[in-house]
């Protein structure tokens, strides 16, 4: 089982490995095709030769900033969404009455009804598990309750 469960997260390493180095690859060329059009744009403009060693640490620099580049897209890929029904699941829901099976909760200011496979008591809070169309699906949360169905919560 462990072999497996192995197998599968070198896959992963190894596919994250050719994404970061695609997309690394991908945003020299881009860049790459600016630096050439400048270097002919000098050539023909008669600025004069510049020696290689600024060819060289544009080149690096260009490559260290496609770097940074890529990371930030990454970090922004691997966020959690915090809009849209994604962004729901695993908040915090409060009910608003009592209910078995279905009934109304409140999640981030607005109303939702809710299916719940035990009894809910109002007020109890619950843990958004999928949203499903206009209707979440809810577990309890171990038995909290807040005084107010409407209090402070998202």
């Amino acid at each position: 089982m462990q072999k497996s469960e192995h197998s599968i997260g070198s896959r992963r390493a190894w596919r994250l490995v050719v994404r970061a180095v695609a997309t690394l690859v991908g945003l020299t060329v881009l860049f790459a095709a600016d630096d050439w059009l400048l270097i002919l744009l000098a050539e023909q403009l008669k600025l004069g030769p510049f020696p290689m060693f600024a060819y060289v640490g544009a080149g690096v620099g260009v490559a260290v900033t496609n770097g940074l580049l890529a990371l930030a897209v990454y970090r922004v890929m691997r966020r959690k969404p915090v809009s849209g029904a994604e962004g729901l699941v695993g908040e915090t829901a409060i009910a608003l009455q009592d209910f078995r099976g279905e009934g109304l909760v409140r999640v981030h200011g607005e109303t939702w009804t809710a299916e719940a496979s035990g009894r809910v008591k109002k007020g109890e809070h619950l843990t958004v598990e999928a949203v499903e169309g206009l209707r979440l699906r809810v577990r309890g949360q171990g038995g909290r309750r807040s005084d107010a169905a409407g209090d402070g919560l998202k």
